[in-house]
This record gives C-alpha cells, sequence and structure tokens, in this order.
C-alpha cells in the first residue's frame, strides 16, 4: 500500500473533518456546464483578487479564499461519486 497507518489516518481524518464543515450541496447532476461557470464566478469574485504571483498570501487573503477553495473542492468530489454512481450504479464493484 502506497500510504502509511499515519498517513491514511490523517487523510480519512482531514476528508471527515472536511465533509462535515463543508457539506456539499446543489450537486447539479450532470451539469458540467453549470459546475464550470460556478467555480469559474467563485474564483474570480474570491480567489484571484488579492493575489499577487511570486508574493505569499496575506491572512485575510487565506481566510477569505480557503473557505471558498475548501467547500468547492468537498462539492467537487461530491459531485465525481454522484456521476460515477449514476454512470456505474451504487451496486457496481467499481465502487466496493
Amino acid at each position: 500500500m502506497p500510504l502509511s497507518t499515519t498517513d491514511w489516518t490523517w487523510y480519512t481524518t482531514t476528508a471527515d473533518t472536511m465533509s462535515a464543515k463543508y457539506p456539499a450541496t446543489n450537486l447539479l447532476p450532470s451539469d458540467f456546464m453549470g459546475w464550470a461557470t460556478e467555480s469559474y464566478n467563485l474564483a474570480k469574485e474570491y480567489v484571484y483578487p488579492g493575489f499577487t504571483t511570486g508574493q505569499i498570501p496575506s491572512t485575510t487573503y487565506d481566510n477569505t479564499a480557503i473557505p471558498v477553495v475548501e467547500t468547492n473542492m468537498m462539492l467537487g468530489g461530491a459531485r465525481l461519486a454522484n456521476l460515477i454512481e449514476t454512470i456505474y450504479g451504487s451496486n457496481s464493484l467499481f465502487l466496493q
């Protein structure tokens, strides 16, 4: 296995914490253009402003951008899981 027990524990604990903190809502199943537009608008409004290439982001920037990025990351994972379930079905051997 490529991960040690410590690594595996860290990843699963972090995933559990993030999924509780940022529950995935508004899945917009199979609305790929909607997903892209939503992500673009969030990045344009919250992530790009205040970021300068080559400079360490400020605490204010981090406090604004990180929750947006983490929310969208969790939403992306939920959307992918939903899409896989749609394609292969929830009883698929692929998902077990």
